[in-house]
């Protein structure tokens, strides 16, 4: 079974399923958040309208919580290493992402915080504009009651390196991504996950690929892929952008 550098059109549950034990090397993702609806604030009208965040997806599920255990689940059995499972708590999702923490708990190794300098306003006056996204590390193989990680490429306590479990940048608006929603994973999130913690020839799986970030990140780093999407439009337009990757250009 051929996964190197392979994009696979379906359901990323049933696909997962199909996959062999340690089958790739780590996991990135970010699954849909059970926004509901999303909330965007029209700054040039001054006021709030709902947009729909997905262009097949409807992101509003009631099995969410078993949804998110199930996808996590897998993408332990499936990766050898590291899952990195991004997320952000929202109104939506909260008890689930709460649940999940309680199931996985004994394969939580780390947490990382997504700092976003460009966070988007609250809706209300008195609610908390949230700022920063999860990016839970789950592990089959790590002794998460240890905080060194077992298969890492950084060393904190050389001069001159600074590995803050923290990731500081705007969040994909503005990123030049001419996607078919706005939830787009930037490259420097996928990158500083690969330099610490992946090394050349690796295998990334992404299943919610959606418009390929982590696949043109990985080929721009010499590592390879293997996406899953249910929507065949983000496949095609992933395709492109992996396409016109120049990995010498981009890495010399």
């Amino acid at each position: 079974m051929n996964l190197i550098n392979q994009l696979i059109l379906g359901d990323s549950v049933e696909e997962l399923k199909k996959l062999p034990d340690n089958s790739v090397d780590i996991s990135i993702t970010s699954p849909p958040y059970n926004l509901k609806h999303l909330v965007r604030y029209d700054k040039k009208n001054n006021h709030y309208y709902h947009q729909k965040p997905y262009t097949q997806h409807v992101d509003n599920m009631e099995n969410y919580g078993e949804f998110l255990k199930t996808i996590v689940g897998e993408l332990i059995r499936v990766s050898k290493y590291n899952v990195f499972f991004n997320i952000q708590m929202l109104l939506g999702n909260k008890l689930d992402v709460v649940e999940l923490l309680e199931t996985y708990k004994h394969n939580l190794k780390d947490v990382i915080i997504w700092h976003k300098a460009n966070a988007q306003p609250s809706i209300n006056k008195t609610q908390l504009s949230s700022q920063f996204e999860f990016i839970f590390v789950f592990s089959k193989k790590e002794n998460c009651t240890s905080k060194p990680f077992n298969r890492a490429f950084f060393n904190n306590r050389q001069k001159g390196q600074h590995n803050p479990n923290v990731i500081y940048g705007k969040n994909s608006a503005g990123s030049g991504v001419d996607a078919m929603n706005f939830a787009v994973f930037p490259e420097y999130l996928v990158k500083w996950i690969l330099d610490r913690f992946t090394k050349e020839g690796d295998l990334i799986l992404d299943p919610f690929f959606g418009s390929g970030t982590v696949g043109v990140v990985a080929k721009k780093y010499k590592r390879n892929y293997l996406g899953i999407d249910i929507d065949e439009g983000y496949i095609k337009y992933a395709i492109d952008r992996i396409d016109k990757v120049d990995v010498y250009k981009e890495w010399w």
